[in-house]
């Protein structure tokens, strides 16, 4: 994609978002935008570094998840003008949450519909992966930084178990504690897409039945 000096920065930002999967990441104040790539944990959090009370979400809100996927990319053969794109919808995921969750991601530089479609199945299936931990560890984690992936072991919760990307990372206002906002991450997902049986036929529709801009 092409960034010119006259677009809006917030939709600059958008844009690289969901072309990325990225987030925004909050680092005792400091905010800045980061990626989604593959990576290994960098440290396990077991009850020792627990302290003090802690909050554990086991579900995510009902407005968090998907299971329909409405994709706009930009499409060379309409003169790199975005276009609505592919529709991904999970039966099964709708089934049991017994309602249509939509939404719509906007790929404002993705030329390709295959590559806009495993964007939204990236996307919905993150959505489906549910679970959230806020604590407290000791300052001298303080070289954690958000967008990093950590595992949880604990001896006497394991049903917090298992791997976490960091969201945000805080200070008490004493300097004693480090507040961090944890979710559950699924390291799979990004393999789950497969081309051969993933992939729909897609041709871009008559531009009079285009959703407007």
């Amino acid at each position: 994609g092409i960034v010119t000096l006259d677009q809006n920065p917030s939709a600059i930002m958008a844009g690289m978002l969901s072309a990325n999967r990225g987030f925004v990441a909050n680092n005792q104040g400091r905010v800045w935008v980061t990626s989604s790539p593959r990576q290994d944990p960098v440290l396990t959090i077991d009850d020792s570094l627990l302290r003090g009370g802690f909050e554990y979400r086991h579900t995510n809100p009902k407005q968090q998840l998907l299971n329909k996927v409405r994709t706009r990319f930009i499409a060379p053969a309409r003169e790199y003008n975005t276009a609505d794109g592919p529709i991904l919808v999970d039966d099964d995921y709708q089934d049991e949450d017994g309602e249509t969750l939509e939404a719509t991601v906007n790929l404002p530089y993705t030329l390709h519909h295959a590559r806009a479609q495993r964007l939204a199945k990236l996307y919905m299936e993150e959505s489906r992966v549910q679970g959230g931990l806020t604590a407290n560890l000791p300052v001298r984690l303080l070289g954690l930084m958000p967008g990093k992936i950590v595992n949880v072991s604990s001896g006497i919760y394991p049903f917090m178990d298992g791997q976490y990307r960091v969201e945000q990372i805080g200070l008490t206002e004493d300097f004693s504690l480090m507040p961090v906002t944890l979710t559950r991450h699924d390291a799979t997902i990004a393999d789950q897409w497969v081309a051969a049986t993933d992939e729909q036929d897609f041709t871009i529709a008559d531009i009079s039945a285009e959703s407007p801009d």
